[in-house]
Order: structure tokens, then C-alpha cells, then sequence
């Protein structure tokens, strides 16, 4: 009937910004897996072309021009199935980390460094993402000293 959210207090974002910073890897890895959303035949954009040349990268026949159409949607089925995943021609987080694997096996591919270090793409997300976390973090700071101090303590859960 509704649904069902948790509200983004200010502590939570504190706690998601000290961790981002702090290096947890665990978040580090969410963080890179949101990068690849869910995405499936109607789909377009840059995330499209990635899958779609990595598709190549594997031997399939598409062409990357960020348009998820039929011939992406069977060359993934097709990875899909080769690979013990459910052939459903949707690219989710389980197709996405198969796709990443077998194009890191690939000699001349450049998914991640040897020593385990994101790609450039990925590396310039992860310092974004740091530029936007240390931009939050000084907007939040700049508003807490415009709150009366009444409302700033009752604002956390």
C-alpha cells in the first residue's frame, strides 16, 4: 500500500562521510557497485556503451552505442547462460560482477590494475564521490550554524 523509508538524518550522513573518507572497504565496493545499476533492453547512456563494450571485450557481435537494444539484450542472455546466471537479458549486480570477471581475465583489458586498484573511470568516480562528500559535509556544517541551537539537538535519532 505505502512505502516504507528511513529518513537521511544528519547523523546518517556524518557516519556515510566519515566512512567514505576513512576507507571502508565495504563501502568503497557498495559505492563502486552503484555504479552499475540495473539496466535492461530500452535502456541507453554511457553505462550501456561500458556493458556494451565489454560485451565485445567477451566476443559477442554488438555495437557500443549505448542503445540497449535486441542484439545487446541477446548477446546478454547469451553471457548469461554461458556464465550459470539467469538468462532474463536484464544486467544486474550478479551479471555486472561476472562481466567485470571475465573481461578481467582478458590480456589487455583493462578493468582494474594488477594490484587490484580501480580503472581510471572508476578511480575518477571514487574522487568525485570525495569532492561531493567533503562539499556536503561543509554545507552541512554551514547550516548547523545558521540552526538555533534548540533545533540542532533535537534534529538526531
Amino acid at each position: 500500500k505505502g512505502t516504507s523509508w528511513e529518513p537521511y538524518t544528519m547523523d546518517r550522513l556524518r557516519e556515510d562521510v566519515r566512512r567514505a573518507l576513512a576507507g571502508d572497504r565495504a563501502y568503497q565496493e557498495a559505492i563502486r557497485m552503484s555504479g552499475y545499476q540495473t539496466i535492461k533492453k530500452g535502456a541507453g547512456g554511457e553505462l550501456v556503451r561500458k556493458l556494451q563494450s565489454w560485451l565485445t571485450a567477451e566476443g559477442y557481435i554488438v555495437t557500443a552505442d549505448g542503445s540497449f537494444g535486441a542484439k545487446t539484450q541477446a548477446a546478454v542472455m547469451t553471457f548469461q547462460k554461458a556464465n550459470g546466471l539467469t538468462a532474463d537479458g536484464i544486467v544486474g549486480p550478479r551479471t555486472w560482477e561476472a562481466l567485470e570477471e571475465a573481461v578481467k581475465a582478458i590480456p589487455g583489458e583493462t578493468v582494474a590494475d594488477d594490484d587490484g586498484a580501480p580503472d581510471a573511470p572508476t578511480a575518477e568516480r571514487l574522487a568525485a564521490l570525495e569532492t561531493l562528500l567533503a562539499e556536503l559535509g561543509e554545507r552541512i556544517r554551514r547550516l548547523e550554524e545558521r540552526l538555533p541551537p534548540s533545533l540542532e539537538q533535537e534534529g538526531g535519532d
